[in-house]
């Protein structure tokens, strides 16, 4: 301890320039985190529509799943007024068990809206329906409008 104290009852320089070069990582490494998080770059507009279906048996749990592709291949997140139609002969109001990044609303029997979250890149659809049937979830746009996919509920073998 004598080595740290000078002879007028202070610190040495050295013990103090010490302690500061034990003190800079730590400060650097604790900068340099928020630094690189940061640099995530947000998702583009998509400019075409995918979409997943798991088409299940009767009774066990179906996905729909539109999604966004922005041009570089990435996800990318609905343009602002994206809609999809859904229409089914399976009453999609009694059979949807969650749905995450949109919301789906009956039009009129048989038919559903699926309107994206703002800023969403995909809707999870999760249906369980009690009997057999088919589905088809069509973009109204303003991207791929026109483009479908479709899916059928069947009875286990």
């Amino acid at each position: 301890m004598t080595e740290n104290i000078n002879e007028e009852g202070g610190m040495k320089r050295r013990s103090v320039v010490k302690a500061a070069a034990w003190a800079a990582p730590v400060v650097a490494v604790a900068v340099s985190a928020p630094m690189a998080s940061a640099s995530v770059e947000p998702p583009e507009e998509a400019t075409t529509i995918g979409a997943t279906t798991t088409s299940p048996f009767v009774g066990n749990v179906g996905i729909i799943r539109p999604f966004g592709l922005a041009p570089n291949g990435e996800d990318g997140f609905f343009p602002n007024g994206q809609t999809f139609t859904l229409t089914s002969d399976l009453d999609f109001n009694s059979i949807v068990t969650s749905i995450s990044g949109g919301t789906i609303t009956q039009v009129s029997p048989g038919v559903w809206l699926v309107t994206p979250d703002p800023g969403s890149t995909a809707v999870d659809i999760r249906f369980n329906s009690p009997s057999a049937g088919t589905y088809t979830l069509t973009s109204d746009g303003p991207a791929d409008a026109g483009r479908s996919w479709g899916g059928t509920v069947s009875a286990p073998a």
